[in-house]
């Protein structure tokens, strides 16, 4: 009988060893986390900031692939909507920039069309696979990037930028700008022929350089923010296009245009 009585006292003792350490309620479960106040704090409050990929792409109206590169921009764009911010950077051609050739020697460009995504030099490619552009972005999704907001005002013919940054952990960002153009026609495209449209133009830093301006080392949680100014362009429907670096990469980018605030974004969840 007492081995009989010790198999019955085992029997009913391991259903509670086994939930030794656990909490009865999982949402009890407490991640070491600070209380959180007002606002959503990105990855730390159960959301994720919006992700967009900067697609640096570089081009020229006497290279006759080149809109092959803006086609397959398009088509990866249709397949992912709203999650990539095109730069079309054009080199010894009539829309040419000081600055196109700095950047094709700071990414080795030796052919075009040639793209790059997010600043990262492992990336450039022929820019002509929507696929490989849709992988690259898939693959930056998984990650949790930090915040982007930014304000513009003109008054007087001059653009006053503001752009805010929210860290999800400790980093050093920078924050970069740029003016761009959509739909300018020209005489004539290589590949295409007469009165082709060139999109998102490529049409100078507001900052002097390829530098932008540093927000410095962030804790977690920490926002901090970058001031511009500069005259607006004498040019048709200017617009910014903003991003911010880590490391020398993208992490987060946006499109905005001259008179116009983003607030912080969130990925939907369930």
């Amino acid at each position: 009988m007492r081995g009989w009585l010790r198999i019955l006292l085992l029997a009913a003792l391991c259903p509670l060893l086994s939930c030794v350490g656990q909490k009865e309620d999982p949402e009890e479960f407490d991640p070491g986390i600070a209380d959180n106040t007002d606002e959503p704090r990105g990855a730390y409050a159960g959301t994720v900031f919006y992700r967009r990929v900067l697609a640096l792409g570089f081009t020229a109206t006497w290279c006759q692939y080149c809109p092959n590169m803006s086609q397959a921009i398009e088509d990866a764009s249709a397949l992912r909507p709203g999650r990539i911010i095109p730069l079309a950077v054009h080199y010894m051609d009539e829309l040419s920039t000081a600055e196109a050739a700095p950047l094709s020697s700071a990414f080795s460009v030796t052919d075009y069309p040639s793209l790059v995504l997010d600043l990262d030099p492992s990336t450039l490619f022929g820019g002509q696979d929507p696929a490989r552009i849709v992988e690259y972005l898939d693959k930056a999704l998984q990650e949790h990037p930090c915040g982007i907001s930014a304000k513009s005002e003109v008054e007087g013919g001059i653009l006053k930028l503001e752009v805010y940054v929210k860290a999800v952990k400790e980093a050093s960002y920078t924050a970069v700008a740029a003016w761009a153009q959509d739909n300018i026609g020209v005489a004539y495209q290589a590949g295409y022929g007469p009165d082709y449209s060139c999109r998102a133009v490529f049409r100078g830093f507001l900052e002097p350089g390829t530098g932008g301006r540093a927000l410095g080392s962030l804790e977690e949680g920490d926002e901090g923010m970058a001031v511009f100014s500069s005259a607006v362009p004498d040019i048709e429907n200017p617009y910014l296009v903003v991003y911010i670096l880590e490391a020398g990469k993208v992490v987060n980018a946006l499109r905005l245009g001259t008179n116009e605030t983003v607030e912080y974004e969130y990925e939907k969840t369930d």
